[in-house]
């Protein structure tokens, strides 16, 4: 992450999600989910894996998702991706925003 990230616009899919931060590649560079709902959280992970990467199910698909502490304890959804190409990738989510609320 640089210090231009920080200008970047947030991506909103609804008036109570917004999404900023990196590319996902790494726990540094997670991709922020800002939310205080755990249902809306998880929901805007999915939209946003759909927005980088296609259609689920046909243009990539999940292999594995589970939750992990990372650095200063964050809470962090790492999932475990498929593409269409047969590459698998891994995508970090912070989501110390909403982890445990519903």
């Amino acid at each position: 992450m640089s210090i231009f990230d920080f200008f970047k616009p947030k991506i909103r899919f609804d008036r109570q999600v917004s999404i900023r931060g990196g590319d996902g590649t790494t726990e540094i560079t997670a991709v922020i989910i800002d939310t205080s709902n755990n249902i809306i959280g998880i929901d805007a992970e999915y939209k946003w894996l759909s927005s980088s990467f296609g259609v689920e199910n046909q243009d990539w698909r999940v292999l594995d998702r589970m939750t992990v502490r990372g650095q200063n304890d964050k809470p962090h959804d790492v999932f475990a991706l498929r593409l269409a190409d047969g590459s698998t990738r891994q995508v970090y989510f912070d989501i110390s925003a909403f982890h445990g609320r519903f």
